[in-house]
Order: C-alpha cells, then sequence, then structure tokens
C-alpha cells in the first residue's frame, strides 16, 4: 500500500483486503460510517473532530480486543 488510505478511493480499499474478509460488505461498512460521520459531524468545529476521532479510535481499539480474543481461542 504506497498511497496514503485518504488518498485512496473505495474501489482501491477493496482490492487492499482480503478476500476471506467480505471486502464487499466491509467496503459498504466504510462508506455508512463516512456518511454518518459527514452527518452528525461539523467538520468547522475543531473540538467536534477531535472528540469525533477519539470515539472512532474507541471503536477501533474494541475491535482490536475482539482480535485479540479470536487469535487467542483459535
Amino acid at each position: 500500500m504506497g498511497r496514503k488510505l485518504t488518498q485512496m478511493n473505495w474501489d482501491d480499499v477493496k482490492k487492499e483486503m482480503s478476500i476471506a474478509g467480505s471486502p464487499e460488505k466491509m467496503t459498504e461498512l466504510g462508506k455508512e460510517i463516512m456518511k454518518i460521520v459527514h452527518e452528525k459531524v461539523d467538520s468547522t468545529n475543531r473540538a467536534e473532530l477531535t472528540n469525533a476521532e477519539f470515539a472512532i479510535q474507541r471503536v477501533l481499539a474494541e475491535i482490536r480486543l475482539t482480535q485479540k480474543r479470536y487469535d487467542r481461542s483459535h
């Protein structure tokens, strides 16, 4: 992956994903998340952008924890 994620379109992102990990479904998830962010977050409010980033980091932390649990059980 030579380009920054922000420079990649969703088709490029999907190509980087593992075929076993439901790339179509996960690409749709990413699009839905971005739609929610654009609807809910005021992009002119720096504090709100920071809080949105923190909330998303919390979600990522939960996903990582779930991955660790999966790895330990398999």
